[in-house]
């Protein structure tokens, strides 16, 4: 995320807002709305996050499912939202970096954002922003405003995600771990959906009890819950007493 301005220099409301994308090729274009919404499985990242010593962030490169490839991200929180989004089977596509927005008062620019992700669901589009709630100024208080209303004028959502609490952000980077389905996943999935409809599966630890020792349906209980066909509370810690519910396909 990036912005060229003092934040302790007061900022006039922008009363024009210049969307800037990079497609296929490489070229940017300034996008005009009137032709409806760029073809965004076209879009390229506008900019690649650099290692810098002494930097308080360090990129990563994040293989994601949903894009069938890598995402380059700016943190270690961004790299936790695309993971966090990588298994929610409505999400469809995914963008880092998607565009560059130039906020204008006056017709000089006032202020420049670059968000951190796009993100395509049935629903819609969402472009969002990772900042952990300490570091959530005034300053950004205000980009996220401006943001928010040029994406609600294109008819795009906006959100803020600061993280979770460190239960949760452990559990997410377990899950993540058995993003890969095994090939004979949906064989597994009918054993459990089939044992919490029969109530001889409550919970974890029903199916460690199941395994037949070399950890398959284990595996696939992880993976179910990465892909959201199961569901637990991931905000407590995960123990063989932890209750399971099936959500579907």
């Amino acid at each position: 995320m990036t912005n060229c301005n003092d934040p302790l220099r007061p900022e006039p409301e922008p009363g024009e807002v210049v969307w800037l994308f990079k497609v296929d090729g490489g070229a940017t274009v300034r996008w005009d709305w009137s032709n409806g919404s760029p073809a965004l499985r076209q879009l390229r990242p506008h900019r690649s996050p650099k290692a810098r010593a002494f930097a308080k962030n360090a990129p990563a490169l994040v293989f994601s499912y949903t894009v069938a490839g890598h995402l380059l991200v700016e943190s270690g929180l961004e790299r936790e939202l695309v993971e966090e989004l990588d298994g929610d089977p409505s999400v469809s596509w995914m963008v880092a970096q998607p565009a560059e927005l130039h906020f204008l008062a006056d017709g000089r620019r006032v202020k420049r954002h670059i968000p951190d992700l796009l993100v395509v669901t049935g629903d819609g589009v969402t472009v969002w922003d990772a900042r952990p709630r300490e570091r959530q100024d005034k300053a950004f208080q205000q980009l996220v405003n401006w943001t928010r209303s040029a994406c609600s004028d294109v008819g795009w959502g906006y959100r803020v995600f600061a993280g979770h609490q460190p239960v949760r952000r452990i559990n997410g980077l377990w899950l993540a771990a058995y993003r890969h389905a095994s090939v004979c996943i949906e064989a597994y999935a009918d054993v459990i959906r089939q044992g919490i409809a029969d109530g001889t599966i409550r919970g974890v630890g029903d199916i460690a009890a199941r395994d037949s020792g070399y950890g398959q349906l284990i595996a696939a209980m992880y993976h179910l819950l990465w892909a959201r066909r199961l569901a637990c509370d991931l905000d407590q810690p995960i123990t063989p007493s932890t209750s399971l519910s099936w959500v579907g396909e």
